[in-house]
């Protein structure tokens, strides 16, 4: 097993209630809970077991961290560009070579900053008997049966991010030079 974190694309998800999610989900609590299972990350509203989250056994205890005035920045910037000389000598009895540069360049940049009075964070560490176990539930074993290769991702970790704000800045330039010498 491998531990994969993604941020949500979308911000309508309500967290499960938190006494929930300590003692573990116990069904469809909430669209995103320990315990469900995805197929894939690109269909994340995709839950394959909603109504049938398995119970965690005594060993398995949810943790929960919490940090304070968190700040998230998932900025980009690009540029491309392109430029072109030429030079070519002038007949004359001074013996003169004149040349000339152009040079395009275009710049893209998107800010992505996000500040949240609080991060909650949820996780357990699911066992393999655990594991098994889910598996071998209908709604799961009928995924991948018949299929030679298959994988799914199980939830076992929430990040709840609490009271924020997110700035989002995107900024488009071009630059055109020209310069020329003798």
């Amino acid at each position: 097993m491998e531990k994969v974190w993604f941020k949500l694309r979308q911000t309508h998800y309500p967290p499960p209630p938190e006494d929930s999610i300590l003692q573990g989900c116990k069904g469809a609590e909430a669209p995103i809970c320990l315990g469900h299972v995805i197929k894939d990350l690109k269909n994340l509203d995709f839950i394959l077991n909603p109504d049938a989250i398995e119970p965690f056994t005594p060993n398995m205890r949810v943790f929960r961290t919490l940090m304070i005035d968190f700040q998230w920045d998932d900025s980009k910037s690009s540029t491309r560009g392109g430029g072109a000389g030429a030079s070519a000598p002038v007949a004359t009895a001074a013996g003169l070579t004149l040349g000339g540069h152009v040079k395009v360049e275009f710049k893209k940049s998107i800010g992505n900053h996000e500040e949240y009075e609080k991060l909650d964070t949820y996780i357990f560490q699911p066992t393999q008997p655990y594991v098994a176990d889910c598996l071998d539930e209908g709604i799961l074993a009928s995924h991948f049966e018949g299929k030679a290769q298959w994988s799914l991702f199980m939830i076992t970790g929430l990040c709840v991010a609490r009271r924020g704000k997110r700035t989002l800045t995107e900024s488009h330039s071009k630059t055109v030079e020209f310069d020329g010498e003798a």
